[in-house]
């Protein structure tokens, strides 16, 4: 994947953040200053435009939203936008460097260089500590890529059949030029979780820093440990780290203390943020969260999940006219938040505890979380059934961690599970329907990257 790492060679010249609309051809000249200190490879893993940047089409694709006619629809910036809203075979129409393979694999790039020259120095440093702590990020930073692209590229881990289900090509050393063929999705996930092991090795047990939370903690990789042991249904092992993330950072903001009438009512570092990431910067029409956004309206099906009493509803929505509701701004400022949060680690500990038969234990977690979430008339949950409490659970994730890109994720899971859920898009009279376990849930592989490799296509 040649083309994948070429143009991030220059990052050596100056260590300044790379733009990402296009990949450079040449290869990096030998003259080049290559980093040998530690805060040089620090200062590499802190791009937030390449390392705390996830794939679009989750949000693009899932079904919390609809555009209303064919008008917006035809006003839409890009094919992508219009491919993915409505499940199209052909996603891209012919767009090439794709943000959603191409950055995940530029940040690759970036760890696999910053863990080769720390190597090289680890011998002489002065400070064991900090080397430590940029060797350990740099491991969480390549666990994130690689799952980036893994949920969205790869179908749903399956025990049985991941030894034959086409995983992701794994780049694992500094240079440019070896290209890589798919792996195993047994493999893939298993270098995830061999980088984030190594992760936790090296990162301290001081807890969540105060700052700087692009950068990664030791409540951060439980944290993805437990999203992607939720992912491949290893729930009591996601049930585990779940517990282990919250053990050291369990904050949760009061609701009932947030500005409901706010077009902008958190900003960026909230107090529940453990990993801050966002979308990439692209497909705004669709996709940006604010007052502005004319084009995305809040699924009908969505907005009536939310009682009179739920402070999410005026929180996360407003009401642009009589019955139709637009996303605001959430936990980040700018693009949709798609990293690790507190709120998301109680709800995979309650839908994880359910699942493992603690019924009571998981809905007294819910209800710490709602009682965050609803204004002072709120009661307790009661639900002693396994099932009644599951799908209580799974209601709640669904209105929690909205525009977050999860909720394609989960389509995917659940319906493994046998939930049966489809999706449905109406436009210009015609009605479009995305069925359970459909391959569309697996998003191709861009046309440039096929063409340059050769690696096997997701099949559509």
């Amino acid at each position: 994947m040649k083309k994948q790492f070429s143009n991030i060679a220059s990052i050596f010249v100056t260590l300044s953040v790379l733009g990402c609309s296009g990949y450079l051809d040449e290869k990096p000249s030998s003259g080049l200053t290559i980093p040998a200190k530690v805060q040089e490879f620090r200062n590499l893993l802190d791009n937030m435009g390449v390392m705390n940047i996830t794939n679009p089409l989750p949000q693009l694709s899932a079904d919390e939203y609809f555009i209303k006619d064919e008008k917006i629809y035809d006003a839409l910036n890009t094919l992508t936008e219009k491919n993915a809203y409505l499940w199209n075979r052909d996603v891209y129409g012919g767009e090439l460097n794709f943000q959603g393979w191409n950055v995940p694999y530029s940040a690759i790039f970036y760890v696999n260089n910053v863990l080769s020259g720390l190597d090289k120095i680890k011998d002489d440093v002065a400070d064991r500590q900090e080397w430590n702590a940029v060797y350990g990020s740099a491991f969480f930073y390549r666990a994130y890529a690689y799952f980036d692209l893994v949920r969205n590229f790869c179908e749903v881990y399956n025990e049985s059949t991941a030894d034959s289900s086409p995983g992701l090509p794994l780049k694992l050393d500094p240079g440019i030029d070896k290209l890589e063929q798919r792996s195993s999705l047994k493999d893939t996930y298993g270098r995830i979780i061999s980088d984030l092991h190594s992760a936790s090795t090296f990162l301290s047990e001081t807890g969540r820093p105060v700052t700087h939370l692009n950068r990664p903690s030791k409540p951060a990789v439980f944290a993805l440990f437990a999203r992607l042991y939720l992912d491949m249904r290893h729930y009591e092992l996601a049930e585990a780290y779940a517990d282990s993330t919250l053990a050291i950072y369990n904050a949760l903001i009061d609701y009932k203390a947030v500005d409901t009438e706010s077009a902008n009512p958190f900003m960026n570092l909230t107090s529940e943020t453990l990993f801050y990431t966002t979308q990439a910067n692209v497909y705004g029409f669709t996709t940006f969260p604010g007052l502005n956004n004319l084009q995305a309206t809040i699924d009908t099906n969505l907005i009536k999940l939310y009682e009179p009493d739920d402070l999410r509803f005026s929180i996360f929505y407003t009401e642009r006219s009589p019955g139709e509701f637009y996303i605001k701004k959430g936990y980040s400022t700018g693009y949709p938040f798609t990293g690790l949060a507190t709120d998301e680690m109680f709800l995979i500990k309650a839908e994880c505890a359910v699942r493992n038969g603690k019924v009571a234990e998981g809905i007294a977690v819910l209800n710490y979380l709602l009682e965050n979430r609803y204004d002072t008339s709120f009661e307790p949950i009661v639900v002693t059934d396994r099932e009644d409490a599951l799908h209580t659970v799974l209601l709640e994730r669904r209105k929690e961690l909205v525009w977050r890109a999860l909720r394609w994720q989960d389509l995917k899971r659940l319906n493994r599970e046998g939930h049966n859920l489809s999706i449905e898009r109406r436009l210009n009279g015609k009605r479009y329907i995305l069925p359970p376990n459909d391959p569309k849930y697996v998003f191709p592989i861009p046309d440039d990257e096929i063409a340059l490799s050769g690696i096997r296509q997701n099949e559509r």
